[in-house]
């Protein structure tokens, strides 16, 4: 049973591995099974050029391939 502590009760992933991206990228799926809480860290680097533009989407799903 999960005690609400994330210290405790943590599980890493990494859906999107830093890296110079210069179009469209999708992380993998994390499986949330068994726990009640999750905590979502963006990494971002150095972000260059006239309009340079991050979007993101946190999308939950009942499969692994988001639909």
């Amino acid at each position: 049973m999960a005690s609400n502590n994330p210290t405790v009760d943590a599980n890493v992933h990494m859906s999107l591995p830093p890296a110079t991206r210069t179009a469209t990228a999708n992380g993998t799926g994390i499986a949330t099974k068994g726990f009640s809480h999750v905590l979502a860290v963006l990494q971002v680097g150095t972000v260059t050029g006239t309009t340079p533009t991050l979007d993101v989407k946190i999308q939950e799903s009942d499969t692994s391939g988001g639909t």
